[in-house]
């Protein structure tokens, strides 16, 4: 739902590793809870969980969460978990749970929001898929 041409809230789910947020975008039943949970097991931090409110500001992606639902997450079969959630975070990530891949070495890839282009990850059915993603992440700030 586009609420104006600076703001716009997804069906999605985010988490901030360290510096980085995590978009996790999906249709529904597509593992983005899951993922959420799992990275957050982790390390990193709940922001939005089912809703992102996405703000473009100063050429950066901004991801918050509605205060209906601030602090919460399903867990399928468990029910919603309350966590402390992080305020906000900057998008500088994309995890599509609809689109997968098999490639043993993916090209790079991006999801272009509000006009920036944002590095993509497609899902893929490794089991240590989550650990992937959040080492990932982690080795590339170790990096910089």
């Amino acid at each position: 739902m586009t609420q104006d041409f600076n703001k716009k809230t997804v069906h999605a789910s985010c988490v901030l590793i360290q510096t980085v947020g995590v978009l996790i975008i999906g249709a529904s039943g597509s593992g983005k809870s899951a993922l959420a949970l799992r990275l957050i097991g982790l390390g990193g931090k709940l922001v939005a969980d089912d809703r992102t409110i996405l703000t473009y500001h100063k050429n950066q992606i901004i991801a918050t969460c509605p205060a209906t639902i601030k602090g919460k997450i399903e867990a399928r079969g468990v029910g919603i978990i309350n966590l402390s959630p992080e305020k906000c975070a900057q998008v500088s990530l994309i995890v599509d749970m609809e689109s997968t891949t098999k490639d043993r070495m993916p090209q790079n890839e991006t999801y272009n929001l509000f006009g920036i282009d944002i590095p993509l990850i497609r899902f893929t059915p490794l089991d240590a898929f989550a650990e992937a993603v959040y080492c990932s992440i982690v080795g590339s700030l170790e990096r910089e």
